[in-house]
């Protein structure tokens, strides 16, 4: 599994506690070989994100965080992609 993020804005900082508050990108790819198929001429293919429910995927986690949420404007900002090969890309703001 590999995951790397994209700092998109630094939002503030406040240097006497340590603390800051950022908007990331994150991206995570992970094989899953039950995922792989032939069926289909495209090389990959760009699924609903509700999907996510029905596949494994891998524990991620940010040691030492005091709070998160995902950026839901008007629709959840995430794209799940499966490769022909059962590679999965997962990327969420």
């Amino acid at each position: 599994m590999e995951a790397f993020f994209v700092i998109a804005q630094l939002l503030y900082s406040d240097d006497g506690n340590l603390d800051y508050r950022v908007n990331i990108f994150l991206r995570q790819k992970w094989n899953d070989p039950r995922l792989a198929y032939s069926e289909y001429p495209d090389d990959s293919l760009d699924l609903d994100p509700s999907m996510l429910d029905s596949i494994w995927k891998p524990d991620l986690f940010f040691a030492n965080e005091k709070g998160a949420n995902f950026h839901e404007v008007t629709t959840d900002n995430k794209l799940l992609r499966i490769f022909k090969n059962g590679n999965v890309l997962y990327s969420i703001r």
